[in-house]
């Protein structure tokens, strides 16, 4: 079993991937559900043609047809691959509700006589001996979405079944992440791995932003996200323009009320609502003499007008900035940065969530300056993560407020979804540059070598991002439970209260499966509880990266290869009277222990976590009277 482990704990610092095969519409990205043979490579996997149409039968294979037909009707995605007389296949589906995945998976068991498995929903687990080889067939389900994963192997071989359900746990790891919902989050889904977005995804960022762009569909969704400004959708569809045909370029002008660089002078441009006021102006006045004692970097070179508009009421946006020149069009020189306010939000009972909007918007008027034409190339992540980091240190919203007050919700949203790639975060990338401030304390004035930086590996490592203790301290950062060091709670932009930190899985002994494997895919964290098991006292972690783990000891170092026990009682951990054996020498939990994983830049992070019992060290003793005992002299 352990060798298993070890084996499968290589493959995973690739992270997971999946091939998607059929979706339903091509403007929204696809979940990866499936086992990509990249991911299993080290392992010696090499990958093979998987086809939908092979998936679907697979998993319909012997059902009743109206069950059938629910799998005809799902979106199927498929991978498969071969290691010498080893045979994978990865599938998954997405149906049409969590009611009819169950009756797939509920159908798949009676068919194929499987026993039930500890994995999803209604998880299951077939054996299927054809000759010298064995077919194990793991089924299971998370809400609509549904996985089989099959294995064949040779009979001799001693762990197919552990294999197997190794297998359907790495593939589960991406069931478990959550399908967007919003419109939002659905365009935020398209942004690519390295924080740039193309240039479909940039028209539809716009259209949410500022209302409809001719021949552009926003993605639907319900539900609302923290409040957003146009300055990220701005970027990206500069970044664009030239590949946009003339009506969208002026519809785009018409909705910032300038007119881009590049526009042909025939360009028809609407003339702009923007209404200029005095209180809100001063307000933002008030915040530009504040950063550059910040940032040392001199005052704002910008003249600043803010006030109101229109344009965007109703939409995801509630303001903008943009550096204009005297007749109004954008010009990365100014002189003036214009600020717009939506009128929506222009109330006397909403002062704090005003300055605080302010705040975020005259930090971008700093980036234009800083970063010049290149601002336009800074992805979300650092555009709008700055800014929002600005914001919310310089105001000091509590944690938990919304509007009328300054709103503090893309804090909530970086804690409650760990799992998203950094370079693909937006607003809420807020919470790792508070990392940053925490880690070295001069982020106002580390910023600005980020601005200049070219493209979002060259701004992580500007910003201190591939120091060791920057990644020993990420993961647990966002613990923010009571007690621990300061590697273990997160102060900037605002403090995180305790209990308020990120969720956790629960990792629990199994004697099936005493084996989890852990994948942090770079740049993004997870986030355990090992729980003590008395059948199995003794935990073997290696994982590799920058982990940390328990909140009283603070191990970092002692994860990479390192035996724990977990009994209350380190006596707990030792070879029983009348037993002999060497226990591996470990390290004390206290029981329950925190696992904070960290995925490191570039390759990710894994590893394995595995219980084991005593009896696997240690052994009775008998007492044997020696032959001729008292015999002597006979």
């Amino acid at each position: 079993m352990r060798h298993i482990a070890a084996r499968i704990a290589i493959a995973l610092a690739a992270g997971l991937a999946a091939v998607v095969t059929a979706w339903a519409g091509p403007s929204v990205a696809a979940p990866r559900l499936v086992i990509a043979p990249t991911t299993i490579a080290p392992l010696g996997w090499h990958g093979v043609p998987a086809s939908a149409a092979s998936a679907r039968h697979q998993l319909a294979r012997g059902l009743p047809k109206g069950v059938a037909r629910l799998v005809t009707r799902a979106h199927p995605q498929a991978t498969a691959a071969v290691n010498g007389a080893q045979h994978l296949s990865s599938d998954a589906f997405v149906l049409r509700s969590a009611g009819a995945a169950h009756q797939v998976i509920a159908s798949y068991r009676r068919a194929h006589h499987a026993s039930h498995l500890a994995l999803g929903a209604d998880g299951v687990i077939s054996r299927q001996k054809q000759g010298r080889t064995t077919r194990y067939a793991v089924a299971w389900r998370r809400g609509a979405r549904v996985g089989l994963v099959q294995l064949q192997v040779p009979t001799r071989m001693p762990d197919g079944r552990a294999l197997a359900i190794a297998m359907a746990k790495l593939q589960d790891q991406a069931f478990r992440i959550p399908t967007p919902s919003t419109g939002y989050g659905k365009i935020a889904a398209q942004i690519h791995p390295d924080g740039t977005v193309s240039a479909a995804t940039a028209l539809q960022a716009f259209a949410l932003s500022y209302g409809g762009l001719p021949g552009v569909k926003v993605p639907p969704g319900t539900g609302s996200v923290p409040d957003a400004d146009g300055v990220e959708a701005t970027s990206w569809v500069f970044q664009h323009m030239s590949q946009y045909p003339q009506r969208t370029q002026n519809a785009i002008a018409a909705k910032l009320g300038v007119t881009p660089t590049g526009n042909t002078a025939s360009a028809r441009v609407a003339a702009d609502d923007f209404t200029p006021n005095a209180d809100l102006t001063a307000i933002a006045n008030a915040w530009a003499r504040t950063y550059p004692g910040k940032m040392s970097t001199g005052a704002l070179k910008y003249t600043i007008s803010a006030g109101t508009s229109t344009v965007f009421d109703g939409t995801h946006s509630v303001a903008d900035a943009l550096p204009v020149d005297a007749g109004g069009h954008y010009n990365v020189d100014g002189p003036t940065c214009r600020i717009r306010f939506q009128t929506s939000k222009d109330t006397p009972a909403a002062a704090q969530y005003i300055s605080k909007t302010l705040a975020h918007e005259v930090f971008h008027c700093f980036q234009f300056m800083i970063a010049g034409a290149h601002w336009r190339d800074l992805p979300a992540w650092t555009l709008e993560g700055t800014a929002e980091w600005a914001a919310l240190t310089v105001t000091q919203p509590g944690w938990d407020t919304a509007f009328p007050d300054a709103s503090s919700g893309w804090m909530r949203v970086y804690m409650s979804n760990p799992q998203t790639p950094l370079f693909t975060r937006t607003y809420d990338a807020a919470g790792f540059w508070g990392h940053v401030q925490d880690t070295y304390g001069d982020l106002f004035t580390r910023v600005k070598s980020a601005l200049v930086a070219n493209g979002s590996d060259a701004i992580f490592a500007a910003v201190g991002g591939n120091d060791a203790n920057f990644l020993n301290s990420w993961a647990s950062s966002m613990v923010d439970r009571p007690g621990g060091t300061a590697a273990w709670h997160l102060t900037s932009p605002i403090t995180a209260p305790d209990g308020k930190g990120v969720a956790h899985d629960n990792i629990t002994f199994s004697a099936g499966s005493p084996i989890t494997l852990i994948n942090a895919a770079a740049f993004t964290t997870k986030h355990f509880i090992v729980q003590p098991s008395a059948a199995g006292p003794l935990v073997h972690i290696k994982l590799s990266g920058h982990p940390r783990a328990s909140l009283k000891h603070d191990y970092t170092v002692e994860l990479k290869d390192g035996w724990f026990c977990m009994a209350g009682d380190q006596a707990a951990c030792q070879c029983p009277s009348g037993q002999h054996g060497e226990v591996p020498a470990g390290f004390h939990t206290d029981g329950a222990m925190e696992l904070e994983v960290t995925g490191d830049p570039g390759t990710g992070s894994s590893g394995s976590v595995e219980y084991a019992s005593l009896n696997k060290f240690c052994k009775a003793v008998y007492n044997v009277p020696s032959p001729g005992a008292g015999a002597r002299g006979h």
